[in-house]
């Protein structure tokens, strides 16, 4: 990103996507003009996309200084490389400590800041505590936060499984309104296994006690499910609502058919607490992964329920 971080410094610009960049280290990156007092909270920029990005923490903050106000932020670390070009082309910081990343972030966004998606490579060891400092993303001073995106992985930095500790009043932001997990796996591949056990990241206690958990706000939650669309041609056997009929349909229609079924039982639940349960699916191109370029392929969203129309 060095060559190209003078973007950061364009007066009227608004939006700004990067992909497939490293921060940097802070020697090496907009030296003459950090902390110049005419141009710290200068620019336009409003919306901030970094997808499949290494991330420095500190250089984070530096690029994070320049914002008048960003309200929008967005950051998938380059973890769909590893294991697979790694070899090729080595990340230079590796995956963000969350304390550190948190701090950089609201160092300079806390008071902004609308909209978060994170996508982040660290997993706590076994001997590691998400209460432990360090350990969590504690986003519980970004006030004005009012959407929170967490994939699949970067959840359990919120969360501990496989119950609710009930103390994500802890680390989630005290005024969402909604809060999305995505890059769920329908399924394993390969080959494509449908899931027998449905799988929902947080307890029904989220919703059914908000206050508690620290989102009193909280009116929709989105959970968001991929496949890969190839796997949506393997066969699977279905069990038909008379118990004795067996109906041959796709791997990915078995697996939505438990989702919704568990959904449905649950929907007294959402449906008191006022939260709107949303499942999505993602159907993912074959052979491609992020950043989506032009002619490629892209991904295909749907709803496939909705406790508000249940």
């Amino acid at each position: 990103m060095t060559k190209y971080a003078m973007l950061f410094l364009h007066p009227n610009l608004r939006s700004l996507t990067m992909s497939c960049a490293s921060t940097d280290y802070p020697d090496r990156l907009l030296v003459p003009f950090q902390n110049d007092p005419q141009l710290t909270k200068s620019t336009a920029l409003e919306h901030l996309h970094l997808e499949e990005c290494d991330i420095f923490s500190p250089t984070l903050a530096i690029l994070l200084s320049f914002p008048r106000a960003l309200r929008s932020l967005q950051i998938s670390e380059g973890i769909r490389y590893d294991g697979f070009f790694s070899a090729r082309s080595s990340r230079l910081h590796g995956n963000v400590t969350p304390g550190p990343f948190v701090d950089a972030i609201a160092q300079q966004c806390r008071d902004s800041l609308e909209v978060l998606s994170l996508g982040l490579g660290y997993s706590r060891q076994g001997f590691q505590h998400i209460n432990h400092p360090g350990q969590h993303l504690n986003l519980t001073a970004f006030e004005v936060l009012k959407r929170l995106e967490l994939d699949v992985r970067t959840v359990n930095l919120v969360r501990v499984r496989p119950t609710c500790d009930h103390a994500t009043w802890r680390r989630l932001p005290p005024n969402i309104d909604t809060l999305k997990v995505f890059g769920i796996p329908l399924g394993e591949r390969p080959p494509f296994q449908a899931r027998r056990r449905v799988w929902l990241p947080f307890d029904t206690c989220l919703a059914a006690d908000k206050a508690k958990h620290g989102v009193r706000h909280l009116s929709t939650l989105i959970y968001s499910y991929e496949y890969y669309r190839e796997d949506d041609e393997l066969p699977g056997l279905a069990i038909l609502d008379d118990g004795d009929s067996v109906e041959e349909i796709s791997q990915v229609m078995v697996a939505q058919r438990r989702l919704v079924s568990r959904c449905n039982e649950l929907l007294p639940v959402y449906r008191k607490a006022a939260v709107r349960l949303q499942i999505e699916m993602v159907a993912l191109p074959n052979g491609y992964i992020p950043p989506y370029l032009y002619p490629e392929d892209t991904p295909k969203h749907g709803i496939v329920w909705d406790s508000a129309r249940a």
